[in-house]
């Protein structure tokens, strides 16, 4: 399978008219209702990985229960000094909640934490569905 050929699937809907496959999402509304990512990265700045590892063992806790938020992956890099992590929210408002509140606010002001870096994704849910991403 070519990854740089795309066929565009269309099927034909009631009145002849040609509409996205069933599951395609088209709408911007009804993807901000959907599962959404976000990555966040950062680089550790005056303190060690070990201080670093004791603050987010009891962070966790708050991201637990924090509303929407399906998961939470942590990550590490120790080598270039890389940290963060892998969001799963249940959709494009429990993230902007988030980034609205306290925790990511004192992320983004917390001086041992500098070159902040947050994206944030659409989820493609027919793919991640057969995948087993938990859609």
């Amino acid at each position: 399978m070519s990854c740089l050929r795309w066929p565009r699937q269309l099927v034909t809907g009631a009145a002849g008219r040609r509409t996205a496959p069933p599951g395609t999402r088209t709408n911007t509304n009804e993807r901000q209702r959907h599962m959404h990512i976000q990555v966040i990265t950062f680089k550790l700045d005056g303190i060690d990985e070990a201080a670093y590892q004791a603050h987010v063992e009891q962070s966790a806790p708050a991201f637990a229960a924090m509303p929407g938020l399906r998961a939470k992956i942590w990550l590490a890099n120790e080598q270039t000094n890389t940290y963060g992590g892998i969001y799963t929210w249940d959709d494009v408002a429990a993230m902007k909640a988030y980034q609205s509140g306290k925790i990511f606010q004192g992320l983004q002001a917390n001086p041992h934490m500098i070159d902040v870096a947050v994206r944030d994704f659409s989820v493609l849910a027919g793919p991640t569905r057969v995948t087993r991403g938990g859609y």
